[in-house]
């Protein structure tokens, strides 16, 4: 609700298999707010598929976790913005702002 209260359209699935499959059908993805952890295949999984399938898409991750407990984790250096849950819409709305170009509203 935040994304679409900022002007973004949003699909949503309910688990990173899900995510993976509407990638691979086409559904056109500007970006993708991932949480770390989902039922089914967890968000490192579905981060690395994600990176390997579209590499250019842009990935910001939503976790419960800290920065620094996530930090042993190198491959995550390179996500396009990081929330830390829970978060409010002004901070949804700096990552995104904070990201590459292409997630920005036009």
């Amino acid at each position: 609700r935040m994304l679409e209260r900022l002007g973004y359209r949003v699909l949503t699935v309910a688990s990173g298999r899900e995510a993976l499959e509407a990638l691979d059908s086409g559904a056109l993805v500007a970006a993708v707010l991932l949480v770390w952890a989902m039922p089914h295949m967890s968000g490192e999984e579905t981060y690395h598929e994600i990176q390997r399938r579209k590499p250019g898409l842009p990935v910001l991750l939503a976790s419960g976790y800290s920065t620094e407990e996530l930090s042993h984790r190198p491959e995550l250096s390179r996500v396009a913005g990081f929330l830390q849950k829970p978060f409010a819409t002004p901070e949804l709305r700096q990552a995104l702002e904070q990201a590459p170009a292409r997630t920005r509203l036009a």
